[in-house]
């Protein structure tokens, strides 16, 4: 009885190969001593070793083909047994004695270990579980085409999001498909190629790969490979695969599709609004996927259905790891404080209502098309240093249940031409991406007016503003600028701003309810006077910073005095520029003098 009887996956593998009838022998007899055996006793016999249990060339020749020695061509470099490392050449012996290995990811498939594959079905994946324009979707569906004829066909796929999912929606609408990853080894390209000939399927070459290797895959297979690559990668393909290269452009998918694979992804989750989601979370389908997932994980731990809350608390998390994507360009500004904590007049407190109602409610407006354009809100807070700005976008976050992320200019300017800008849209798309508010504090340093152009300089700073000026207007998320300096910004800016927010110094009432704020109840002596400290012209920053002093001062009394706090207020009226006389601080001015003078309380 022929050994190859009984090996269900013997005869599939010479078809899905192509061997010839010599190579199929030369297959069948490196497989025999890992298979039974007698045949190690025999070859190490044959051998005249018995540490030698495989078949070398020359004694495969000799059994298989002895009247013909030209079928050494088959253990050539070209040929499919090598080149497709269905057999590895051990030793480094002449090639006559270098010993045949069969790979350990075939044989079990040649002795039936793994199953014998069907025919190639067309619902492995579909189409229909990928969100794609109308122009992506006929170019996906033509690809597909391509791909069922089997020839050497390069499916480049691109655009701004799932390249991967897409990829391989494409291949399995085809029929079956190999994961390539890793292509930059030999070994591991050979090892894919074999499993995707195996399967009758095709090469998804996923993102990460270079041009160079998808090239390489082309050159050294026949299989219908299908490359998710950026779309900058591209020309290159089309002038060197020697393919038929077929295009597949991805656009962003818009609120609508996001919806609908929010619909598929949470059915059966009682109380989840895709709508807001969608909007709020500039999440891509491989996102929307992995967020439902996890939610699903909550809600299994628990032992219970998913819930809103698990959906909400998977997305945060989904979205926290995409801003930490924008590396140290940002940081997590800490979302504290009440909306009693903020005081500024009324005008101020209604601008700031309205901007926080605008990021609430904005994606619905623009839904139902009664706001044109994106959902993106952009303010300006605009004010002394201390008035308020920081404390009032993180009162607003908290409220709206969002991250701030401040922008560090420090990391984002770059001297190399080009870089800064770079740095400024990945900072951008993390935000949209992750749906937090985007800070830029002392934005006058990015926003500042474009100047008359005398030398390169000036031109690249007129460049970069440029760029921000466009990407500021297609932002679709939230932002807040903060600046001191509001008529250092171009006036271009000023024009695409929803809100501006003017947060003057604090007026009498105002700096009083500030220190009512700030001083601790129960550690204040019963001889401090509100009054007398409201006088002087402080922002808030300023009186935190007095009662901060104050409390050292204190620090081994049982309370804060007045005495405490005059001495503080005066410190920080030196500190900012501003004039005062110990007469200002009657009848205290004696301790303000000797602390000033001397460094002692009296």
């Amino acid at each position: 009885m022929p050994l190859s009887e009984g090996l269900p996956g013997f005869d599939h593998a010479t078809h899905a190969f192509g061997l010839s009838a010599f190579e199929r022998d030369v297959l069948l007899l490196a497989l025999a001593p890992e298979i039974e055996a007698r045949f190690c006793r025999l070859f190490g016999f044959m051998n005249d070793s018995v540490a030698a249990l495989r078949p070398s060339v020359g004694l495969a020749v000799a059994v298989l083909a002895p009247s013909s020695p030209e079928q050494l061509r088959a253990f050539l470099p070209a040929a499919a047994l090598i080149r497709l490392g269905l057999v590895a050449l051990e030793g480094d012996a002449p090639l006559a004695g270098r010993t045949l290995r069969i790979p350990s990811d075939l044989w079990p498939r040649l002795a039936g270990m793994d199953p014998v594959p069907d025919e190639p079905t067309s619902d492995v994946h579909g189409l229909d579980t990928v969100e794609l324009t109308p122009s992506g979707r006929t170019q996906a569906e033509t690809a597909v085409r391509a791909l069922r004829d089997r020839g050497a066909t390069l499916v480049v796929v691109h655009g701004d999001h799932s390249q991967d999912t897409v990829a391989a929606a494409i291949a399995g609408a085809a029929g079956a498909f190999v994961a390539a990853s890793g292509i930059d080894d030999a070994g591991e390209r050979a090892r894919l190629v074999r499993a995707a000939m195996w399967r009758r399927a095709a090469l998804v070459v996923e993102r990460g790969a270079t041009i160079d290797d998808v090239l390489r895959m082309c050159r050294e297979s026949a299989l219908p490979i299908v490359a998710a690559l950026e779309g900058g990668d591209l020309p290159g393909v089309l002038r060197a695969s020697g393919r038929t290269v077929l295009e597949v452009a991805i656009a962003p998918i818009d609120d609508r599709q996001r919806r609908k694979l929010w619909d598929r992804a949470c059915a059966g989750v009682a109380g989840v609004d895709s709508a807001r989601l969608a909007v709020r979370y500039s999440f891509d389908p491989e996102m929307i996927a992995a967020a439902a997932a996890l939610a699903h994980a909550h809600g299994a731990s628990r032992g219970g259905a998913t819930s809103v809350d698990d959906v909400d608390a998977s997305c945060r998390t989904i979205a926290a790891a995409t801003a930490r994507s924008a590396g140290r360009m940002i940081g997590r500004l800490d979302v504290h404080g009440h909306g009693s904590e903020l005081v500024v007049p009324p005008q101020t407190r209604c601008e700031l209502e309205l901007f926080e109602e605008a990021a609430r409610h904005g994606h619905r407006l623009v839904g139902d098309g009664r706001i044109r354009g994106n959902s993106g809100f952009i303010a300006l807070f605009a004010g002394p240093p201390g008035t308020g700005k920081t404390l009032a976008a993180q009162i607003i976050a908290q409220r709206l249940g969002l991250e701030v992320f401040r922008v560090d200019l420090s990391q984002v300017v770059d001297k190399y031409i080009g870089e800064t800008e770079k740095h400024l849209d990945r900072v951008f798309r993390a935000c949209e991406v992750s749906g937090a508010i985007l800070f830029f504090d002392e934005a006058d340093a990015l926003f500042g007016k474009r100047t008359e152009t005398k030398d390169a300089h000036d031109r690249y700073a007129n460049v970069e503003a440029a760029f921000l000026l466009q990407r500021l207007e297609q932002h679709r998320g939230f932002a807040v600028l903060a600046t001191n300096l509001k008529h250092n910004l171009d006036a271009a800016f000023l024009r695409r701003l929803h809100f501006v927010v003017e947060f003057p110094l604090p007026g009498h009432a105002e700096r009083r309810r500030i220190w009512e704020i700030h001083l601790p109840r129960g550690h204040i002596d019963a001889d401090v006077d509100l009054d007398f400290l409201t006088r002087f012209e402080l922002s808030g920053a300023d009186i935190r910073n007095a009662v901060t002093a104050a409390a050292i001062l204190g620090a081994e009394q049982a309370a804060i005095t007045m005495k405490h706090l005059v001495i503080a207020v005066s410190r920080e009226l030196r500190k900012i520029g501003r004039l005062s006389q110990p007469d200002d601080f009657k009848p205290w001015s004696a301790a303000v003098v000797a602390y000033l003078r001397d460094g002692v309380l009296r």
